[in-house]
């Protein structure tokens, strides 16, 4: 064999070997960010109900409280005339309003969250979909592959009758295929480690969100202190 393909040999030989390390090193980092994706979305998943079924309950009940104690406050008054006594009326069904336009503006905020995780379903769903898709290539990748080791089993074939033009001719193809291979793999490896970075931030978020949401139950603590108080005292002054 000549010197240029014996170094075409060695130059595909060395190629191989950083492919493989790459591909290896990438399957190692791809589960290591899939790990990262589903801890990050089962922590917001857990982070999003405590949302909703913890402090937006709490919330709902204060609101129910507080328009509850204004509504007995205006009910308690004496009106002197007539005019204080629509006055009184008009405070009352302000008081309605503000309520009603509140619960307006949740539903809507609430039906906005739905779309939002209604296209997030819709994204779980692609990518069920696209997982059967990889799986049933694997499947194909492999029985393809099988089916050529049968052939080479029951159907040798005769390496006497190769050529030094089909030597040169597979190493140059080789070399097309693992050149392309070189910058996908390497490609690869850099959007796994972007990835991961986001992820890493997003991470970051769920902790900063996790103090904000604690706060959040500490604020409503304090006002159902407030209207305990309140309540005694507008109590005590009515006795």
């Amino acid at each position: 064999m000549s010197q240029a393909k014996e170094d075409l040999t060695k130059s595909n030989s060395k190629s191989l070997f950083n492919i493989e390390s790459n591909i290896l090193w990438s399957r190692g980092k791809t589960s290591a960010t899939l790990s990262q994706v589903e801890q990050n979305r089962f922590n917001f998943l857990g982070a999003i109900s405590g949302e909703i079924y913890q402090n937006r309950a709490l919330i709902n009940q204060t609101t129910d409280d507080i328009f509850r104690e204004r509504y007995n406050s205006l009910r308690k008054i004496t009106p002197a005339n007539e005019t204080i006594a629509k006055h009184k009326e008009s405070l009352i069904v302000e008081s309605r309003i503000d309520v009603l336009e509140h619960r307006h503006k949740l539903n809507k905020a609430m039906l906005d969250i739905g779309l939002m995780m209604a296209s997030i379903n819709r994204q779980l769903r692609e990518i069920n979909e696209t997982l059967m898709d990889t799986n049933e290539r694997l499947n194909t990748f492999n029985n393809k592959n099988l089916e050529m080791n049968k052939e080479l089993f029951l159907s040798p074939q005769d390496f006497t009758k190769i050529t030094e033009e089909d030597v040169v001719t597979l190493a140059e193809k080789n070399q097309t295929r693992l050149t392309k291979l070189t910058k996908e793999t390497e490609d690869l490896l850099h959007s796994i480690t972007k990835t991961i970075d986001e992820e890493v931030k997003i991470k970051l978020d769920y902790s900063e969100h996790a103090q904000i949401s604690e706060k959040c139950a500490q604020e409503i603590e304090e006002t159902r202190k407030s209207i305990l108080e309140y309540h005694k005292n507008f109590e005590s002054s009515n006795s």
